[in-house]
């Protein structure tokens, strides 16, 4: 009896450690460059601000607290969808791409973003 108790919280434990966040993993900064190929001005947005706007279409330029009016590159450390937009506002004419949680995006055809979406 005590070997099957024993099995299963080792098996149980296995199953903890294989779930849990490896150390220094977790959620980071979206980083949001003016110019193609992560160049150009740079401006790191904490993960807090990004979550302020989740479900919202906010501009660049108050997503970056007024740093940038445009990007046309991004890396999304965040946990946040991005929708990313070419005209003030969100709209499905202008849609460029989406930036999913933990990736990035730079434009291969000098597209501009003006507005995102936080999902």
């Amino acid at each position: 009896m005590s070997r099957r108790i024993m099995i299963g919280l080792a098996a149980a434990m296995a199953t903890v450690a294989l779930a849990a966040t490896p150390a220094g993993a977790g959620v980071g900064n979206l980083e949001v460059y003016s110019a193609p190929n992560y160049s150009g001005t740079h401006v790191t947005v904490p993960p807090e601000t990004v979550g302020r706007y989740a479900g919202t279409c906010v501009s660049v330029y108050t997503l970056t607290s007024t740093s940038l009016t445009t990007s046309q590159s991004m890396t999304n450390n965040t946990s946040h969808d991005l929708d990313l937009y070419a005209a003030t506002g969100c709209t499905t004419s202008s849609f460029i791409t989406r930036v999913s949680a933990s990736s990035q995006w730079t434009t291969s055809t000098n597209q501009t973003v003006l507005s995102v979406f936080v999902s």
